[in-house]
């Protein structure tokens, strides 16, 4: 009797793991998702100089893994379908937010100044979801471009290889 208890336990636990392999996978759409979470002020270089950036952090997810490039794909970096990340940056005047647009400050290559190219993030293996955290430093010592802003936010989304654009996610309002 003990020796057919040890093999039940034994063919019972094995089928809790193999039920456990076998188990569904988070299901997330084709089409990515992003959700802001939170900054911190990190300080660049000394101090004193108070130059700081805004860390930034994002949670997304997208169902088919197609997120990111290779460098070589990216020939074409002053026009909007080459980034991932798509970042808008709104300053607080006269309590309302205000985008500040490219047009408006030149950014040092002439092209869109927030967005961003993603390494290529796509998972090997069978399972393609993507999960995780995105960490953006936004560099504002050069802002805020209006005198009167009391406050900063931003705007994000995500963009996959096959075109498919996250819903829209905003920041907290971040005080200067």
């Amino acid at each position: 009797m003990p020796n057919n208890f040890r093999k039940l336990t034994l063919l019972g636990t094995m089928a809790v793991f193999i039920l456990q392999g076998c188990a569904k996978k988070d299901n997330f759409s084709k089409t990515p998702t992003i959700e802001w979470r939170s900054y911190e002020f990190e300080y660049v270089g000394d101090t004193t100089d108070n130059r700081r950036n805004i860390l930034m952090k994002l949670y997304f997810n997208d169902g088919d893994g197609d997120i990111g490039r290779e460098v070589a794909d990216v020939d074409r970096l002053c026009e909007i379908e080459s980034y991932d990340l798509l970042i808008h940056y709104y300053e607080k005047v006269n309590n309302a937010y205000v985008e500040v647009l490219p047009a408006v400050i030149e950014p040092p290559n002439n092209c869109i100044l927030f967005h961003t190219v993603l390494p290529n993030l796509t998972p090997e293996g069978q399972n393609k979801t993507l999960e995780g955290d995105i960490f953006f430093p936004f560099e504002y010592f050069a802002f805020p471009e209006n005198n009167n802003a009391d406050s900063i936010q931003f705007t994000f989304e995500l963009r996959d290889r096959a075109g498919n654009i996250s819903p829209l996610a905003r920041s907290a309002s971040i005080p200067l």
